[in-house]
């Protein structure tokens, strides 16, 4: 194999993102469904050379964020042979609180076929409208799931939780993050929480808890609304409560609608904060691929791990520094945008 002096350099794990929108938009109507899977619309031949390009090698893929219950979750890896790229095609159940989640459409049921004793059923309302519904739906869902007549989605979602999937809840503020840890214990299942929500009012309860969290960063660039006052809801948010967590249960994401291109630098702009170097750069690794249950295989540098590592010219922190990228894969060669891309086996 050809050898690359990288003395100088900076080498990690490729990063592990957990929460991305590669899966595109959920379309269901449906507030409860087990038959949206995530990895259905991962390309396993595609090019992902823009996301390579940040250093980000591992994505979670969101099945949909509007749905009470939209589907299941995978993980899958940016490069490397197609027949590899998956590292759990069903990696959770994916639970969404919050205002989008909310007041679902009527569901109308077009292919019964009236007649007289097969009534045409007007379209029937669905739950949730409030957080108060939101536990309750969803335990009605798995009730329903087991009756003779349960529809396809309920009985896909019976699936996906008789599998012991953990739950993966998005959480839009405070008042969500503390319903998630609620909804944990009534299931009586393992989860981790991801949002952007407020980390003064909800670190506490969170790291008391135990429940990992996955956070969305902003940045200071591109969020026009910092700095406009002392309203929590305006100013940038507080990180540093994020050391009240165990430093293996945090992991950075983007904030929903910021390229993922931004990341280098949201978890930059973290260190001023107070946050060490080292929590940052394993809340971008080791700790994602720790809650996402891929840590046996990427994440982190170590025999037996599956080779997907990054060489940086300088600092992994500093945005502007350029990039070798080396991830398992047949050789190839590439140049693209004054980076130096190089794939070899393990």
């Amino acid at each position: 194999l050809p050898v690359i002096d990288v003395r100088g350099a900076t080498v990690m794990p490729g990063m592990v993102i957990a929460d991305t929108t590669l899966a595109g938009r959920h379309a269901g109507d449906e507030s409860v469904s087990g038959l949206y899977h995530a990895i259905d619309a991962f390309n396993r031949f595609g090019d992902y050379r823009p996301l390579l390009a940040e250093g980000i090698t591992t994505v979670h893929m969101n099945p949909g964020d509007h749905r009470l219950v939209s589907g299941a979750g995978a993980v899958v890896r940016l490069s490397g042979y197609w027949n590899d790229r998956v590292l759990n095609a069903a990696s959770d159940v994916t639970v969404n609180l919050g205002n989008a989640a909310r007041n679902p459409p009527n569901l109308l049921d077009p292919l019964s076929q009236p007649s007289a004793d097969n009534l045409i059923v007007p379209a029937q309302p669905q739950r949730p409208s409030s957080r108060m519904e939101e536990w309750p739906a969803l335990r009605a869902a798995l009730e329903e799931s087991t009756d003779a007549d349960a529809s396809a989605h309920l009985i896909a979602l019976r699936r996906l939780w008789d599998a012991n999937l953990p739950m993966r809840v998005q959480a839009d503020d405070a008042i969500d993050a503390r319903k998630a840890v609620e909804m944990f214990d009534l299931a009586g299942r393992e989860g981790y929480v991801v949002g952007s929500f407020d980390l003064d009012t909800s670190a506490s309860m969170l790291a008391a808890s135990g429940t990992p969290g996955v956070f969305g960063l902003s940045t200071p660039v591109r969020n026009a609304a910092r700095d406009l006052g002392d309203n929590e809801r305006l100013s940038d948010p507080n990180l540093s409560a994020l050391a009240l967590f165990d430093a293996e249960a945090v992991a950075f994401t983007l904030a929903r609608g910021l390229p993922l291109s931004d990341l280098r630098l949201a978890a930059a702009t973290a260190l001023r904060e107070g946050l060490s170097r080292d929590f940052v750069l394993s809340a971008l690794t080791s700790n994602p691929a720790k809650i996402l249950g891929v840590a046996d295989r990427v994440g982190s540098l170590a025999p037996g791990r599956l080779a997907d590592f990054v060489v940086y010219s300088d600092d992994p922190l500093n945005p502007t520094e350029g990039i070798y990228l080396i991830t398992t894969a047949e050789p190839s060669y590439d140049f693209l945008g004054g980076n130096f891309f190089s794939s070899f086996d393990a």
